[in-house]
């Protein structure tokens, strides 16, 4: 593999990891953003409950002392009431249209506010038309029992509220712990592939050029016999060839410089030596030959 294939493979499989560690932190927070979301939806609808509790008993109440008392109080607390669980009734069904309240808790309280008044608005009548006992009568036969009914099916609804919470916010706990522990080991996973890279990196490029470095040191001390060699056929490899052959071809030059120059030197020599032949036969100077040449330098 060439170099440049390399760098590209090794930027490209980080930029790889860490997108996909960024996805996976975004997916995580998604998790998280929806676990605390139903625990806020279980959180509202709790205390929504426990408000229709509370205005559903008291409407219960205000009924039965109109009946045994005849106060207009009584009865302008009863609309009052009415008018404002019929509000709580209106928010909470725009948090179910809007997936932020479970429609279930909502029909259940709806439903159990629809027998109890359907009761209720007879009695009022009853009253209204002054028959009272035959309103007293209803409230003992039907009323009663029926808000007794709803009391406890209200208190069940508010229960299950309590245990959605609960629940809520374990599964709040559970996905923040989960999203800690996959984030740290992304990051961590990331950490090591990071220097895996830098280390195959390192071993492409730095390794090669400290052995070309070495190299080098050996030949400018004269040392021509070391070769150079790297596996493969990527840059380096074909770089240590080119160097082989630049050496080979200084030393193979250099050989024939001093060649050159040993035949120069032999030439010059076997000059002299014929001239002073020459001068020897005409008895103007002493024949010197090679070999006595040779003594003298000795």
């Amino acid at each position: 593999m060439s170099f440049k294939r390399r760098v590209v493979f090794s930027f490209g499989l980080f930029i790889l990891l860490v997108a996909g560690l960024g996805g996976w932190l975004f997916v995580n927070g998604l998790r998280e953003e929806k676990a605390f979301q139903m625990g806020r939806n279980s959180i509202r609808v709790q205390y929504m409950v426990q408000d229709m509790e509370y205005f559903i008993n008291r409407k219960f109440r205000a009924i039965e002392n109109y009946v045994m008392l005849e106060d207009d109080a009584e009865k302008l607390q009863i609309r009052q009431t009415e008018a404002t669980i019929k509000k709580q009734f209106s928010t909470w069904e725009r948090w179910a249209i809007a997936g932020e309240a479970q429609p279930e808790d909502l029909s259940s309280v709806k439903s159990i506010h629809e027998e109890v008044s359907r009761i209720g608005d007879k009695i009022l009548r009853y009253v209204d038309k002054k028959r009272r006992m035959s309103a007293i009568r209803l409230v003992d036969a039907k009323f009663v029992p029926k808000a007794i009914e709803a009391r406890r099916r209200l208190a069940e609804i508010k229960e299950k509220t309590i245990q959605d919470t609960i629940a809520s916010e374990e599964l709040i706990m559970r996905v923040v712990k989960g999203n800690r522990i996959t984030s740290l080991g992304g990051i961590f996973l990331a950490c090591i592939l990071g220097i895996v890279l830098a280390m195959y990196l390192y071993n492409s490029v730095m390794l090669p050029m400290k052995v070309i470095s070495m190299w080098t040191q050996q030949i400018s001390k004269g040392n021509m016999q070391v070769s150079l060699n790297f596996p493969g056929s990527d840059e380096m490899s074909t770089l240590a060839k080119d160097f082989n052959d630049m050496v080979q071809n200084l030393v193979k030059q250099q050989s024939e410089k001093e060649q050159v120059k040993e035949e120069k030197i032999s030439t010059l020599e076997d000059a002299v030596d014929g001239f002073r032949e020459v001068l020897d036969i005409m008895g103007s100077a002493p024949v010197i030959g090679k070999r006595e040449r040779k003594s003298h330098k000795i």
